[in-house]
């Protein structure tokens, strides 16, 4: 049976305004971002007319871009620098579950959005984060959670001095997964604070990658990984089979 190992990794590159798959090739290091400026140059682009690049908080992608697109401004994906925050608050609660029995099976209390919730959920989560009750550690990781959150929505002049204040704020915590996660925050914070000019995200690839996914389970794998990315551009690079007239 044909199968394409679990640990064989592909960096997957797609065009945002056409919402199709432009490269595929093997790995996740530095080097692959350097192959798609090959890539583009090799199909007559310009490699200069990359304004714009959106990814994940990898530090290899990373080095990568500034060494292959030097000129292009790199967002980092808003979902994966909020999932920071949803992490760094799951491990406050998985930790204070051993001692604050309360907490049992409220995980998707904390991570869904408020509004999401039910009735009963929402009287179960405003129980929880009560003032008068002894205070939870998982219920003030919550309120930074969505400080946070709240960064996101704001008019682009104030961003900057609300990330640099809720840092302050999150730093005194005294929860060292927050802190932890402050300290990542800060790392990325150029990248993070041009998501307001570029409003790029990954949510795009994302798609795609399900797509590409959904095509290896249906054929129960690949037998080689040269295989799989042709799947990818057959299912997602959106080619054009029409023959000439």
């Amino acid at each position: 049976m044909a199968k394409l190992l679990d640990h064989d990794y592909i960096t997957l590159f797609a065009d945002l305004d056409r919402s199709r798959l432009l490269y595929a090739t093997p790995g996740r290091d530095a080097s692959v971002v350097g192959l798609f400026r090959e890539d583009i140059e090799l199909h007559g682009g310009r490699a200069e007319d990359v304004r714009d690049l959106c990814m994940d908080m990898s530090a290899a992608y990373a080095r990568g871009a500034r060494e292959a697109f030097p000129e292009a401004g790199v967002t980092f994906d808003r979902f994966h620098v909020q999932r920071l925050m949803n992490r760094a608050m799951d491990e406050v609660r998985r930790a204070e579950r051993r001692e604050r029995s309360e907490l049992n099976r409220t995980r998707y209390l904390w991570l869904k959005r408020r509004g999401r919730l039910t009735d009963a959920r929402r009287e179960w989560l405003d129980e929880l984060l009560d003032p008068s009750r002894r205070s939870l550690r998982t219920a003030l990781a919550y309120r930074f959670k969505l400080a946070f959150e709240a960064f996101w929505d704001l008019p682009p002049r104030f961003a900057e001095v609300y990330l640099e204040r809720w840092c302050r704020w999150a730093e005194k915590c005294g929860l060292q997964p927050v802190i932890d996660a402050v300290r990542t925050i800060r790392k990325h914070r150029d990248g993070i604070l041009l998501w307001f000019r570029s409003r790029v995200t990954n949510g795009m690839i994302e798609g795609i990658n399900s797509l590409v996914q959904a095509a290896k389970a249906r054929a129960r794998g690949y037998r080689t990984t040269e295989n799989f990315i042709t799947i990818a551009y057959l299912v997602c690079g959106k080619l054009d089979f029409k023959l000439p007239t």
